[in-house]
């Protein structure tokens, strides 16, 4: 652990202090005691400071960051320490908010955002191995978790200061002063006093703090004079300015721009010059990994704050009523959650754009996209008007959302469903290839994976938009027409992959093993797409469509081989059912494709049924297309029902009572879905 400087020793000598422990305790275990007194400071509110303290001579102690850049064994404790500081001070401010002046408030905010982001540039001294000196400039990057935690702290910090960030007209209550090196403005105290007569002003010790801050590396990065519009002398790109956050429009503003930004070093990156000297070459690529991976915090950011704002944070605590979560969740669905899905759609319609036009995936871009897709996604999972009265977002329990009108730019949008869906097979057939060691591309398995869950997730939520954003019954029915004719390709791979599975395999390749258990997840996913379509859609609309036929079969497609595999798969264990291994996934999505046929043989629009009428074709095509899935899955629960008591007839076992009991009405309940 690097030199501790006079904060940390005394923090960590308060924390390993035993003196404060109850009586009779005085024998417990260090790691309790640590922990009792980290809640002792918490609860005093930490009234010197100490969380704070630490936090700024630790990240702004050059040995320390370049320790936990590296995240080497010897870092382990000091990332602990820095995540426990970091904690303790969000905490004692969201609880105790109107003892700090808003400056205090405002720039603490702004600071961790800064420092999560990754602007932490310093310039190391190293030695070339020959006795001399090299200054290196470099960026050095707080480990993922804590960066997380220090986004995760600002967006708490966002979300209590929300309503009082921004004036009636949408302008900003000041600017930060480059050439005094002040974070936060008089006027942002003076504001905050008219609204709030409990707020206080700055004290000595908060004067102190906002002097070093300003000090701070983060700080003197973020500041730091582009020039030359973006780039610096050498013709390197350089980082976006960040402002002082006054309000929701500043930051949302700098977030866009950070993106933006992002997406045109993946641009320059594809077009580079070859005869750009080496030097040059490397200082640009290292300053465009920076600014990509800025960029992808931004993203953590964002769906931090959509978290804070819509309450599916449970992690933060505030200290405050219930009141000021219902006036947050409506003042944020008023002003900033459309903004968030701008810069989100913007972002992955800048990489979609170009990973058309030239062909190039790299594990940066990918990261990117994954972060905007899951921003999108949090977006989607937003409660429209569950809080202060409106329409509701949810339908029942459903799943499904409405999102409002002005939405309909984003995301009705036969190219977005296109893009989406394109993006999802290249993946996938990337990630197929890497798996069976071809191609060359840098892309990990494990980003792809995350992305291609990421994307389910996303067209899930597409699947689930219903209510006034559609203009009519023609806009519905044409979104469904588009993403139908995505989903049956997407399932027509999954079928073709899951088929070799559906055969008695004694033994399976490690390759084999690893396509099994992405195709568990994707099937799994895609069965709760169907369960979706057909609940926002229902009969009535899937109907009309020119695949409807193509569209059942797919649902019977699926149902046949998974029921197959089940067979399969008990047959290797010669009937030992507790020998199956992951069978949970197949029972999850063949409930799934029963529930969704009994959606559709149930759905009350066929009571109309008339002979000739829509109804009646309707009818008709859904005997057609699923009565072979119940054939199948009558046989397949047969011959599994015979292998099972095969086994336990040989082995002169029986079944639990209990087990047994459970079982049956399983059975008898799949059966009555099958059979509808």
């Amino acid at each position: 652990m690097a030199t501790s400087t006079t904060a940390t020793q005394e923090l960590l000598t308060v924390l390993h202090n035993n003196q404060n422990s109850p009586p009779g305790s005085q024998h417990q275990q260090p790691l309790q005691t640590y922990h009792a007194n980290l809640q002792s400071l918490r609860d005093s509110g930490d009234k010197s400071f100490l969380f704070f303290r630490c936090f700024l001579e630790i990240t702004g102690n050059d040995d320390s960051l370049y320790s936990l850049s590296q995240q080497d064994p010897q870092s382990a404790q000091l990332a602990e320490l820095l995540f426990h500081c970091i904690l303790g001070f969000r905490h004692v401010i969201l609880h105790r908010w109107t003892q700090f002046s808003s400056r205090f408030r405002n720039s603490s905010r702004d600071f961790f955002f800064y420092l999560g982001l990754g602007l932490l540039r310093r310039k190391r001294t190293t030695t070339d191995g020959q006795g001399g000196m090299i200054v290196e400039d470099t960026t050095i990057r707080l480990p993922t978790m804590i960066a997380r935690v220090c986004l995760a702290t600002s967006a708490a910090l966002w979300k209590r200061s929300w309503k009082r960030r921004t004036k009636a007209d949408g302008t900003a209550a000041g600017n930060y002063n480059h050439h005094q090196g002040q974070f936060g403005t008089e006027e942002d105290d003076e504001q905050d006093q008219r609204e709030d007569l409990s707020v206080v002003a700055v004290s000595d010790k908060e004067v102190h703090l906002l002097q070093r801050m300003a000090l701070h590396p983060v700080w003197v990065a973020a500041t730091t004079d582009t020039g030359n519009n973006g780039y610096d002398d050498n013709g390197v790109q350089m980082l976006p300015v960040p402002l002082m956050m006054i309000n929701g429009e500043t930051l949302f503003e700098f977030c866009n721009e950070t993106v933006m930004h992002a997406l045109k070093c993946i641009k320059a990156n594809d077009t580079a010059s070859v005869n750009i000297q080496q030097q040059q070459q490397q200082q640009q690529q290292q300053q465009q990994r920076v600014i990509l991976h800025m960029a992808i915090m931004t993203c953590v950011f964002l769906s931090s704050l959509v978290g804070e704002f819509g309450g599916s944070n449970s992690a933060i605590t505030y200290n405050c009523p219930l009141e000021f979560h219902r006036t947050s969740h409506v003042l944020f669905e008023q002003e900033g959650i459309s903004k968030v899905l701008n810069i989100a759609m913007g972002g992955l319609s800048g990489i979609v754009s170009n990973w058309n036009n030239h062909n190039v995936i790299q594990d940066d871009s990918v990261e990117l996209a994954l972060g905007v897709v899951d921003v999108i996604v949090d977006v989607l999972g937003w409660e429209f008007g569950s809080i202060g009265g409106g329409q509701w977002g949810r339908t029942g329990g459903s799943g499904l959302v409405r999102p409002p009108e002005s939405w309909r730019e984003y995301l009705i949008r036969p190219d977005l469903l296109g893009a989406v869906f394109y993006v999802y097979t290249s993946m996938r057939s990337l990630g197929g290839r890497k798996e069976q060691g071809q191609g060359q591309a840098p892309v990990t398995i494990t980003v792809l994976r995350r992305f291609q869950h990421s994307l389910r997730q996303l067209l899930i939520g597409l699947a689930s938009i219903t209510g006034s954003i559609f203009q009519d019954k023609a806009e519905k029915g044409a979104y469904l027409e588009y993403f139908v004719n995505g989903l049956l390709s997407v399932l027509s791979m999954i079928v073709s992959d899951l088929s070799p599975f559906a055969s008695v395999q004694e033994e399976r390749s490690s390759v084999e093993e690893m396509l099994l258990e992405e195709l568990q997840r994707e099937t799994v996913d895609f069965c709760w797409m169907l369960m979706r379509i057909v609940t926002n859609f229902r009969v009535e609309g899937l109907s009309v469509l020119q695949n409807f036929s193509s569209f059942l079969s797919a649902i019977s497609s699926i149902g046949d081989v998974l029921l197959q595999i089940s067979v399969a798969e008990l047959a290797a264990v010669q009937g030992d059912a507790e020998a199956v291994a992951d069978g949970d996934w197949r029972n999850e999505a063949i409930g799934q494709l029963l529930e969704v046929v009994c959606l559709l043989s149930e759905d009350h629009w066929l009571l109309s049924a008339r002979s000739g009428n829509l109804q009646d074709m309707a009818r008709h095509a859904l005997a057609s297309s699923l009565s072979p899935l119940y054939g199948t899955y009558v046989l397949c629960r047969i011959e599994m029902a015979k292998m099972e008591e095969y086994y336990l007839t040989v082995n002169a076992a029986d079944l639990d009572e209990v087990k047994e009991e459970i079982s049956g009405a399983s059975m008898n309940e799949e059966m009555d879905a099958a059979s509808s």
